[in-house]
């Protein structure tokens, strides 16, 4: 048994160097522009220029493969410096922050991601090394790209707004909540934390009002649910249309792993008032 259980994990191994891709550059490469075509020129001249910022770290290189559930980035960094620093992976969303002990030579970092928080076809890959005061020692917004259009990703969780509706608990003709009414189309069974906030047109786009919500061994499928905003709240604080509802879904319930998500979304001033 313990022969058997030792050439499966040696297998198991193999499988999974063989799967592992290589990151591929940024190409920043000049290409001939039809005349006219002023996206291609704008292009040219970003990649004429060098974004990359480096006291002493050279460029990175890595590979990445998929597990069942997770995306893992593996990241090859050449120092000539030595100490604890900052790590910032950013793909946009999803995005990584780690304090790493960085040593002279050759390092090598694994970084998990949730497969489930990749919506897009494609990423660019930035990576950020600060000093634990921030001091910048490696910055390359536009290092990396990653190309799933072949994956097939399927999120864990959607949301989509039905619409809302004004509650009078009490029956005395007086607004008490504002209600926004949700359907969840669930891919992987969990429990979830809803953070939502409302944003008004003026003032800069300012949040109105929060509301939350834990939702608990939500199954597959689609699930309804709402969240109510206090009134007499949203009222004091807004003096135009709102037109988003910017949610943030922690996977897992609180402190899971945070995914962004914004709706356009529309109430009128008019019928608030």
């Amino acid at each position: 048994m313990r022969k058997i259980t030792g050439i499966m994990i040696l297998l198991v191994f193999l499988v999974g160097c063989s799967m592992q891709k290589p990151l591929l550059p940024i190409d920043k490469a000049q290409v001939d522009c039809e005349e006219g075509d002023e996206d291609c020129k704008l292009q040219n001249l970003l990649n004429s220029y060098d974004f990359e910022y480096s006291d002493g770290i050279k460029t990175p290189s890595g590979k990445y493969y998929f597990t069942k559930d997770e995306f893992i980035l593996i990241l090859d960094i050449e120092s000539e410096v030595s100490g604890k620093y900052n790590l910032i992976v950013d793909l946009g969303t999803p995005s990584y922050h780690e304090i790493v002990d960085i040593r002279k030579g050759h390092n090598e970092f694994r970084i998990p991601f949730q497969k489930g928080l990749f919506k897009s076809e494609k990423y660019e890959v930035s990576i950020r090394i600060n000093k634990l005061n921030w001091d910048l020692i490696y910055d390359n917004p536009v290092l990396f790209e990653l190309d799933f259009t072949d994956m097939n990703f399927k999120t864990p969780i959607n949301l989509s707004i039905k619409g809302h509706d004004y509650i009078d608990t009490d029956k005395d003709g007086k607004f008490d909540f504002l209600r926004i009414n949700f359907t969840a189309d669930v891919n992987n069974a969990n429990d979830y934390y809803i953070n939502c906030f409302l944003y008004q047109q003026s003032r800069g786009g300012s949040h109105v009002g929060r509301a939350d919500i834990l939702l608990k061994n939500l199954k597959k499928g689609q699930s309804d649910f709402y969240l109510d905003w206090d009134f007499d709240e949203v009222i004091r604080r807004t003096n135009s249309d709102i037109h988003k509802v910017s949610i943030q879904i922690y996977h897992g319930g609180r402190g899971g792993s945070l995914e962004l998500l914004g709706i356009d979304y529309h109430i009128s001033y008019n019928d608030l008032r």
